[in-house]
């Protein structure tokens, strides 16, 4: 057993992990739809594709964590998503259940929530663009942009304190896995994304 503080841990898995994010920011998808020419296309596609790598997540990843976090009930957004993707008259993807498997150790699933629910902040700057962009509603087409609203941060917070708490109970070895699965999450959302060909 070792010691870890809180912030330490924090900026760890942060740091280890922001090439692979900055990756992500580059994809052309990931430029378009926070620019003021986004179409309603781009934001579908976008959220075909985040549909795939949520509704994968819930039904493989989730059940490795139940006894780590008891709130995984309210961090679910593939129906978010859904809902919204079906308010714009587009469907999901095909093979949504398959881009994760269940394989894993719990401390690599623990590192791939973390990037999906680091995710939440950066969609709420995301959601303000397609708001006024698309002149859509955050209530009714931008329900998984919306994520948990006004308490997006303290559920980050909330999120974070408990991975923390985790890493601080476990040895090096599952630290790392922690960092593996945030890295690998963050892979597999990459190639995701650079399929679009809705933003080229």
């Amino acid at each position: 057993m070792i010691t870890t503080n809180v912030p330490a841990f924090h900026s760890q898995i942060r740091d280890s992990t922001s090439d692979l994010h900055a990756m992500l920011d580059q994809l052309p998808i990931s430029k378009k739809i926070v620019s003021a020419d986004v179409t309603l296309e781009v934001y579908a596609d976008y959220l075909q594709r985040l549909y795939r790598v949520h509704r994968s997540l819930e039904k493989n990843i989730f059940p490795l964590l139940t006894g780590l976090f008891t709130d995984l009930a309210l961090r679910k957004k593939s129906d978010l998503i859904l809902n919204d993707l079906q308010s714009l008259n587009f469907t999901a993807l095909a093979g949504s259940e398959s881009l994760f498997e269940d394989s894993v150790s719990p401390s690599f699933a623990v590192g791939m929530c973390y990037v999906t629910e680091g995710s939440t902040l950066g969609s709420r700057f995301i959601l303000k663009n397609i708001v006024q962009s698309l002149h859509l509603s955050a209530h009714v087409a931008c329900k998984f942009l919306n994520g948990y609203g006004d308490t997006t941060g303290a559920m980050w917070k909330k999120f974070i304190d408990r991975m923390t708490s985790y890493a601080d109970g476990v040895d090096m070895t599952e630290q790392s896995r922690i960092i593996d699965g945030a890295r690998f999450a963050f892979e597999q959302i990459h190639a995701e994304l650079a399929h679009s060909s809705k933003s080229a």
